[in-house]
């Protein structure tokens, strides 16, 4: 069985402008292209397109970068939106104008990539310029003197020059007050005097509803493990680091019915119900279904396939497995199934179709049967085509039963007519 892939993306914005200057009509766009399974896409160059919408679903396009060819390496690229080397439609600066909500929606290789991004305060950054900011984008009695402090103690702010203009410094910037907030080499941490990535964050994060979607691009590039836990209505990306785990909470606090849990991130193995996969895809119940029916799909393309040979002695093979009735030693690791079941028998079945046979990590008291180690999986692939031809040779030994039975009535049908032309010539 193979699950058709689909592509997925996960991307992060940048824009950082100083606040005197001509501000580049641009949007700094890095992004990771990978299959369902996480694995990254063939290097390569993509047509991709980036366009900004005033809405999350339907609404308008305000603004079209088409790009011809990105430039794909392990997955990973980036961009300069508003950068045109061909093809831009709008005025990327214009509609960044005042609080309007926007989303960047991408597409690649002609098909759209789903949910838009919210774009938040850095790129509206754009529409800062040395006079954006002047007497027709203040409203009357906006700014207040309780607003506008008489100076700037030395003790709240450690390596910069404060100026009527701006704050300055050759070295890096300490800000106390309420917390503390330190900038290093152009990377901000929150809560310790350290930055060595673009964002740092000593505490909780957290995402308030504000009626909008609310997405997290998360990581760690220590060996500590990433968690992240975040409610139902809401969207999250987690990349690739040893030992993280990602719960979609569909309300409780605790794991239980309607919870997915993606296991463990360096393994890409997916558990829905169930807290340790031992597969790509594992279910907690034995509960799945398609709206229509009938099997998975699979390449099955003559021209993507070689060696290709017919199958012989299908029948001996299918006749040489053994069906058996059994019930699990512990019902609780395979998903509550108590009653008796129908199955085979993985060791017996290695003997005649040792690739049907694989060995995974037990569940839970499953792991005291087989003293920790690997317990053996079967999965039947091919049991269309061995049904094919083993009917297929039930039918030529019919056909020659039959031929054989109809021979012998032939020869029964000359004899009796021997028998009686005999018999008259006695008569006679």
């Amino acid at each position: 069985m193979k699950i058709i892939r689909w592509l997925a993306l996960t991307g992060i914005v940048f824009s950082g402008l100083p606040l005197f200057a001509d501000a580049p009509n641009e949007i700094y766009y890095q992004g990771k292209l990978t299959d369902a399974q996480g694995n990254p896409k063939p290097d390569g160059s993509y047509p991709m397109d980036f366009g900004i919408y005033d809405a999350l679903e339907n609404g308008n396009r305000d603004f079209l970068d088409r790009r011809d060819g990105v430039q794909v390496a392990n997955g990973v690229f980036e961009v300069n939106i508003g950068a045109c080397p061909t093809n831009c439609e709008g005025d990327l600066k214009a509609i960044l104008q005042g609080n309007a909500n926007k989303w960047l929606q991408m597409s690649v290789e002609g098909q759209d990539l789903s949910p838009r991004q919210k774009l938040n305060a850095s790129p509206y950054a754009l529409a800062v310029a040395a006079d954006a900011v002047g007497t027709a984008q203040l409203t009357s009695g906006a700014v207040t003197d309780a607003k506008v402090a008489s100076g700037i103690s030395g003790s709240k702010i450690t390596g910069a020059v404060a100026t009527a203009n701006n704050l300055s410094g050759a070295g890096n910037i300490t800000i106390t007050g309420a917390g503390l907030h330190y900038i290093q080499n152009g990377n901000l941490s929150v809560g310790a005097q350290s930055a060595p990535e673009k964002l740092s964050v000593v505490g909780n994060i957290a995402l308030l509803n504000d009626g909008g979607s609310r997405t997290i691009m998360a990581g760690d590039t220590s060996e500590n493990p990433v968690s992240l836990y975040i409610k139902a209505g809401s969207a999250l990306d987690l990349s690739e680091y040893p030992g993280g785990h990602l719960y979609l909470d569909s309300g409780n606090s605790t794991f239980g019915p309607g919870h997915i849990l993606i296991g463990t991130v360096v393994d890409s193995k997916v558990g829905i119900g169930i807290t340790n996969p031992s597969y790509k895809l594992q279910l907690g119940t034995d509960s799945a279904a398609k709206p229509n029916g009938g099997g998975w799909s699979n390449s099955s393309d003559i021209r993507v396939k070689k060696n290709i040979q017919p199958i012989s002695g299908a029948l001996d093979k299918m006749l040489s497995l053994r069906g058996v009735s059994f019930q699990w030693v512990h019902p609780e690791e395979h998903g509550n199934l108590a009653t008796p079941r129908l199955g085979f028998i993985a060791q017996e079945s290695e003997q005649v179709f040792p690739e049907w046979i694989t060995e995974v990590t037990p569940q839970g008291k499953d792991k005291d049967l087989v003293g920790g180690g690997k317990i053996k999986s079967m999965g039947i692939f091919g049991f269309e085509a061995l049904t094919v031809e083993a009917v297929r040779e039930l039918k030529a030994e019919n056909e020659s039963l039959k031929a054989e039975l109809n021979q012998l009535k032939e020869d029964n049908q000359r004899i009796e007519d021997a028998l009686n032309h005999l018999k008259a010539e006695i008569q006679r």
